[in-house]
């Protein structure tokens, strides 16, 4: 079951980048920057490094084959003027991939660098903050040289310049105060220069008094203390004990829980201040070695050793914060008292460690009926910040044998530790933590010191692997299982388990639940474990894991019957609660668990298990749910219908009854997110004679409810049914079939008819009579014409993508069966070849499919250059296929196709502005526009004349579909702009298609659409005729009266335009005077005597 690291590679090939490509560039890079003298080309070739750098985030080892070979010239340019910007900016790209403490070292350690560092960062005038960081972090590794700073100053007061000049970056937000921070901490560190540490510590304190809590010098002042204490010697600390600790008194207060960063940086300070307080390793007398395994059971006198005071108080404020409510806050605390009790004796160690147990089963108390621990009250945090200090105890050796009898437990517990506070889940960090342990315990203990608790613990830490909700918890407990067992021998099993619970293998949950635990099963430790933790998690409060674990429970019910059949008491039992989630993973689990062993082995099923599945009502309690639930209670019910029958064993018509009522009962409650589930369980019971026959019944609510989520729902419900019988799917399809056509009729329902024939498609064609066939076909063909547009879109497009799936089932079904007349088999093609142009991405690709899958045709085959364009569609790939290309145009040189392929273009096209798609195929047409001739002569199929002919006949057409006949406005304008048609075009036609615009304005209300119109006026007077000018200026004049605000401005802006051509007749100046003034805000009857003036012009020059 495990995955090997190629196989990862070719599922997620984006994760992974090529090493020998990078590295070579990377280098190249280098090298090209460092050979250039062009400062502009330095730049360029600086931001091409960076974004090759930028790819080793993922795998920042690669870069150490490249960091050592460059890092040292790349240093030597950070002081000079022209380069260190650039060479300043790709340290800082180096620092964010390994980390500034790897590089701190490339560092050139020349003592006589710090003056020019210092008066470096002194100028303000630097080109970026990158500079600064840079400078900051090589003072800080300069700082450090073995030489009192005052025999290395060239201006007086070093020591006090370089305190002052760190101390003013602490206040930044950025990057630049960390690095002041490492600098400054070093440099109080020395021991020449800590007699500073007062001054630095009074100035910390004094921006408490009137300072805000986002004040970032504070925090910086933090920081420093905490680096300070990471890098000083015991020695130079001591005489600044008091102080420090001062210090950290009054920083508490200051701080709140809120503070994050605040609070892990006084979780550092205060077990770094803990630390140099106590000796030296003092538990080397009692932790755990390997070389000295008698100490494990011994617990040493040490009580009369004595411990700083203050220990105890930056204890305390590790104990505080190990249940703070951020992570990083808890992780810090969790390490500092590991390391604290890494120093105390036995006597104090222990202590510390039953404190954490006190934080750890704080509100944890057990259950008087059951015996067992009930955590639902506990506070997450608080075990996880506990859970992570006894992992670092256990890294570190210092956990004895009576703590880990105290301790295991409740790692076990910690194992499936998860807590609900309303809709808020919480333990997976929890349940991380415990893996951590387990790998930390495994690490450091011998299998001597661990043999009664491995087996326990191996079983829980297999079961976390296999059922968590979250992959990281799940990869957590692979890895920790492999630590067991490669350190190991007493794991059960463990061997064989090792690949099956392998990183990669767990990564599928789905395959966890149904194929890995059943593998796992198969060993006799786990069975059991497995199949109670499944039973567990029927009554998660996650759906979706309480479905896969009844798959689980039916995938082992096939294999181990007489393991789970036992079980099967204990699950009636529970369904008794009031909880619907509860009820649900039962009820589902019983059945699968029946179908399953029904199948493998009928004798093992006792009589009352099946007399439950058939009378299952009296077990539920059904009056303790509220109306409000009642829409998870009939899902449940619906989900456990389903499952009773899809068993071998038809139930009774009692029980077909009372599921009946349960699905009216489903339906009434009117919520479109049941109707899947309703569908999907009556075609289940409508496959018994004892529903079926209630068609009539189902028809009659369908036609006489005035509510379309009930109309809705029976449609949907007729559509999931697999149909058999004709005598009940004649009078189905008759009553959608009129419901479709109905005038009243909502796009919704006619998705779901469309829906419903697409399904019955195959039944249709092999059992239907002619006539019924003929209608059926007929309404196909009606589905592929919807072109509904509402608020929300293209609706109709719902319908026309079942169209498409529809015929192209049809076509191939027919290719056996000869059923469909030549006609049908025409139209069909005409309508996949206009929808391979439609404007939905989804059905272009399907009708394409659907072309390519019909080349094959016994009638098809005849039509040569329809099917030498099919077998070209046939080498496209998806993303081909998605775009109109060269090839698709193609379908306008088949003689059998042309009409409708112009169709379809017509309406993608428009005007040639639109996504990539439509851009791609306007061009494309245009291209071949260019290769047409003008006239069509005897070798010609298709001329301009017939283009123009075609747009013609769509706008004149007054039974031209809206979208059509605006689409066909919108290409012809955008090819008149261009100069198309020009050549030949005459007048007559040009005022025949102005007259057939103008006739359509009154039955449009959409400033667009109205847009639109006015533009191909516009285009229209790009012809130099006075006859058309006159007439086109006449129906733009009409528009002047227009209620809409918006299109009047356009038509006034039209009037001028049109007045502005050579070939305009002049207007007397007064009008046009008055036309330039007019205000067209609103209607005043100046502007009706304005228009009626315009009005008198054009039609005395009509009458000239």
């Amino acid at each position: 079951m495990s995955v090997t690291k190629y196989e990862e590679q070719q599922d997620y090939p984006d994760l992974y980048i090529n090493e020998h490509e990078l590295t070579e560039a990377t280098r190249d890079g280098f090298r090209n920057l460092f050979l250039s003298n062009d400062p502009s080309k330095k730049l360029l070739l600086s931001e091409k490094l960076i974004q090759n750098l930028q790819e080793f985030q993922a795998q920042p080892l690669l870069l150490d084959k490249v960091i050592g070979e460059f890092l040292p010239e790349l240093n030597s340019r950070f002081l000079h003027p022209t380069e260190r910007l650039i060479s300043c900016s790709l340290f800082y790209e180096l620092c964010k991939i390994k980390g500034y403490k790897t590089l701190l070292l490339s560092f050139v350690t020349d003592i006589s660098l710090i003056e020019r560092l210092v008066d470096e960062l002194s100028n303000d005038e630097c080109e970026s903050w990158k500079v600064h960081y840079t400078y900051l972090l090589w003072l800080s590794q300069v700082i450090q040289a073995p030489f009192p700073l005052k025999t290395l100053e060239q201006k007086p007061n070093l020591e006090v310049r370089v305190l002052n000049l760190l101390i003013s970056f602490l206040k930044l937000p950025g990057k630049n105060r960390d690095a002041s921070v490492v600098a400054l901490g070093r440099f109080l560190s020395r021991s020449d220069t800590v007699q500073l540490l007062p001054q630095f510590i009074h100035y910390a304190i004094s921006l408490l008094n009137g300072s805000k809590q986002t004040d970032y010098s504070i925090l910086g002042c933090l920081e420093t203390v905490a680096q300070f204490l990471k890098f000083v010697e015991r020695s130079v600390f001591l005489p600044f004990e008091d102080l420090i600790f001062r210090f950290l008194r009054l920083y508490k207060k200051f701080i709140t829980p809120e503070d994050t960063l605040l609070q892990k940086f006084a979780c550092k300070a205060a077990y770094r201040f803990a630390l140099l307080l106590l000796p030296l390793k003092s538990s080397e007398q009692w932790r755990f070695s390997k070389y000295a395994l008698s100490n494990f059971e011994q617990y040493p006198e040490d009580n009369n050793v004595e411990v700083h005071e203050d220990v105890e108080y930056s204890v305390d404020i590790l104990l505080d914060s190990i249940t703070h409510k951020d992570t990083v806050v808890r992780w810090s605390a969790a390490k500092g008292l590991a390391r604290i009790v890494e120093r105390l004796p036995w006597f104090f160690a222990e202590q510390v460690m039953d404190a954490v147990f006190d934080i750890l089963m704080e509100n944890a108390f057990r259950d008087p009926v059951t015996n067992e621990w009930n955590l639902t009250v506990t506070n997450p945090n608080s075990w996880h910040g506990a859970v992570l200090c006894f992992s670092e105890l256990a890294s570190h050796g210092l956990l004895k044998k009576r703590t880990l009898d105290k301790l295991v437990p409740l790692m076990l517990l910690s194992l499936v530790y998860e807590v609900r506070n309303g809709t808020k889940v919480s333990g997976s960090n929890v349940r991380d933590a415990a893996d951590y342990f387990v790998w930390s315990l495994y690490r450091v203990y011998t299998e001597k010191e661990l043999a009664s608790y491995t087996e326990e613990l191996a079983i829980q830490v297999a079961l976390t692997a296999l059922f968590d909700r979250e992959l990281n918890v799940r990869r957590a407990s692979s890895a920790a299982f492999q630590e067991m067992t490669g350190r190991n021998t007493c794991v059960p099993y463990g061997v064989h388990l090792v690949s099956t619970l392998g990183f990669y293998a767990v990564t599928d949950r789905t395959a966890c639940f149904t194929k890995i635990s059943v593998e796992v099963a198969q060993y006799d430790s786990y069975c059991l474990p497995i199949i109670n933790r499944l039973i567990d998690k029927l009554h998660y409060w996650d759906a979706e894991i309480r479905s896969l674990a009844v798959q689980a429970l039916a995938a082992l019910a096939c294999v181990y019957p007489h393991e789970i059949l036992p079980k099967v008491q204990t699950l009636i039992e529970r369904l008794s609660t009031s909880q619907l989630g509860h009820i649900h993973g039962d009820l589902l689990a019983l059945c699968a668990i029946y179908q399953a062993v029904e199948s493998t082995n009928k004798t093992l099923l006792e009589k009352s298990y099946t007399q439950f599945l058939y009378n299952y009502e009296q077990y539920l309690p059904v009056t303790l749910f509220h109306e409000f639930q009642g829409f998870e209670l009939s899902s449940i019910l619906l989900s456990f219908i389903s499952c009773v029958c899809k068993n071998a064993a038809p139930p009774d018509n009692d029980f077909l009854e009372r599921s009946l009522s349960h699905l009216s009962a489903a339906i009434s409650l009117q919520d479109e997110m049941l109707h899947s589930k309703i569908a999907e369980t009556f075609a289940l019971l409508y496959q018994y004679e004892h529903i079926a026959v209630k068609t009539s019944v189902f028809l009659k609510t369908l036609n006489t409810s005035s509510l379309l989520s009930t109309q809705l729902c029976y449609v949907l419900m007729f559509a999931a049914v697999k149909w058999k019988e004709s005598q009940y799917y004649v009078p189905v399809f008759q009553a959608l079939s009129t419901l479709y056509t109905d005038k009243k009729t909502c796009i919704e329902l006619q998705k779901e008819v469309s829906l419903f024939c697409y399904n019955s498609v195959d039944y249709v064609l092999q059992n239907l009579e002619e006539n019924y066939l003929d209608t059926f076909v007929s309404l196909v063909f009606n589905f592929g014409n919807n072109y509904h547009i509402d608020s929300r879109g293209d609706t109709g497009s719902w319908v026309r993508q079942y169209a498409v799936q529809a015929i192209a089932v049809l076509l191939l079904g027919d290719a056996e069966v000869k059923r469909l007349k030549e006609s049908q088999i025409r139209t069909s093609l005409s309508l996949l070849v206009r929808l391979r142009f439609d404007r939905i991405d989804k059905i272009r690709v399907s009708a394409n499919d659907a072309l390519v899958n019909s080349r094959n045709h016994y009638l098809i085959k005849g039509d040569k250059p329809l099917c030498d364009v099919l077998e070209s569609f046939s080498s496209t790939t998806w993303a081909a296929s998605n775009y109109v290309s060269k090839t698709t145009i193609n379908l306008l040189n088949v003689p059998s196709m042309f009409d409708s392929a112009f169709h379809g273009l017509v309406l993608l096209l428009c005007d040639g502005f639109g996504n990539e798609v439509v851009t791609s195929a306007y061009s494309n047409f245009l291209l071949y526009l260019d290769l047409l001739p003008v006239s069509k002569s005897s070798s010609e199929f298709t001329a301009l004349e017939d283009i123009f002919d075609f747009l013609e006949h769509f706008i004149s057409n007054a039974a031209t579909e809206v979208p059509l006949w605006v689409s066909s406005v919108r290409l012809l304008t955008s090819l008149l702009v261009r100069g198309y048609f020009l050549n030949f075009i005459s007048p007559k036609r040009l005022l025949l298609i102005s007259f057939h615009a103008q006739r359509r304005v009154k039955q449009f209300k959409s400033f667009s659409t109205l847009q639109y119109i006015l533009r191909l006026y516009q285009s229209t007077l790009l012809v130099q005729h006075e006859k058309v000018w006159v007439q086109v200026m006449k129906y733009i004049t009409n528009l002047l009266v227009h209620p809409m605000l918006k299109l009047r401005l356009h038509v006034a802006e039209c009037l001028l335009y049109g007045l502005q051509q050579p070939h305009a007749i002049p207007l007397p100046s007064s009008i046009y005077e008055q036309l330039l003034t007019t205000d067209w805000l609103s209607n005043t009857p100046a502007h009706i005597k304005l228009i009626q003036s315009l009005k008198d012009q054009w039609q005395r020059k009509v009458k000239t």
